[in-house]
């Protein structure tokens, strides 16, 4: 059974990268939360509400690039086979 090689759309390779994006900001925000201001960028965030904003910004992304995510992935999908 031979299957053609998966070729990625441009939105889904889009919506990958705003996933990434997505834990990026998630990772800015908790860092700074943890006790380690500046450990990824020096200048932000620079107070718990930019942290928490960071962290629940980057999770809001991240939600609805999974959501665009799923749906490039159904229209790629070869069709189903009828049961009969």
């Amino acid at each position: 059974m031979n299957r053609p090689a998966f070729k990625p759309s441009p939105r889904l390779i889009g919506y990958l990268a705003a996933d990434l994006f997505g834990f990026f900001c998630i990772a800015l925000g908790v860092s700074w939360l943890a006790g380690a201001p500046g450990l990824i960028l020096a200048d932000f965030p620079r107070s718990t509400v930019e942290a928490v904003a960071s962290a629940a910004g980057g999770v809001a992304v991240i939600a609805w690039a999974i959501g665009g995510i799923l749906r490039e992935l159904g229209r790629l999908a070869p069709p189903r086979p009828a049961d009969d």
